[in-house]
């Protein structure tokens, strides 16, 4: 794919207002739309990815999984390490048995999952905490190749209304789960109620 330089001064931006909300929520009440700008960024560039290889002659999944896994796990793993170091030294044993429990669930990619049952995003105090969107990304890569495959073999011709349809949903659900105290943590951390964000970089 063609190097873009103005999506990544989109990323840079949307890391930026990330870490000012971050260091003072009162500096930037809304800094947490840098990681939407981000599942929308994700989408347009995985999509372009996919669709791109299907226009070629057929989708190629090792090739694609293979680029993914080298272009994502070495710093993952360099991230890991670092934390597991500086956390022996610094956490508690029970934090750091808990950080075990949490590299755990990354490693597999439902780190997500495992926030979304503890506790919501501004409850939850862990050093790889942010793993959560990395997770809600590798999800959505397992499934989209998939969807676009069938989608250009069956239904080409309705791929912009499936779409429409899928982003609608999405939102709907998260929309609805975010105004129910119950639901709300779900909603911010799994992949159903983020998916319409990737799904209109996707569009």
């Amino acid at each position: 794919m063609k190097y873009r330089p103005e999506i990544d001064g989109l990323r840079a931006i949307a890391v930026l207002i990330v870490l000012i909300f971050h260091l003072n929520s009162n500096f930037l009440p809304a800094g947490f739309i840098g990681v939407d700008i981000f599942f929308v960024i994700s989408g347009y560039l995985i999509t372009s990815i996919i669709t791109k290889s299907i226009e070629k002659g057929g989708f190629d999944y090792k090739t694609f999984y293979t680029q993914r896994i080298k272009r994502l796990l070495p710093l993952f793993f360099a991230v890991v390490l670092f934390t597991l170091l500086v956390g022996y030294f610094i956490l508690l044993p029970a934090d750091y048995g808990g950080l075990g429990s949490n590299i755990i669930a990354s490693n597999v990619f439902l780190a997500n999952v495992r926030y979304a049952l503890k506790a919501n995003y501004f409850e939850a105090d862990h050093p790889l905490l942010h793993f959560w969107s990395l997770a809600v990304e590798e999800q959505f890569y397992f499934i989209m190749p998939t969807l676009l495959v069938v989608i250009n073999r069956n239904f080409k011709k309705y791929l912009i209304p499936i779409l429409l349809i899928l982003i609608v949903c999405s939102l709907g659900l998260a929309e609805w789960m975010s105004g129910h105290e119950k639901y709300s943590k779900y909603s911010y951390f799994l992949l159903p109620t983020r998916a319409w964000e990737l799904l209109l970089g996707c569009l």
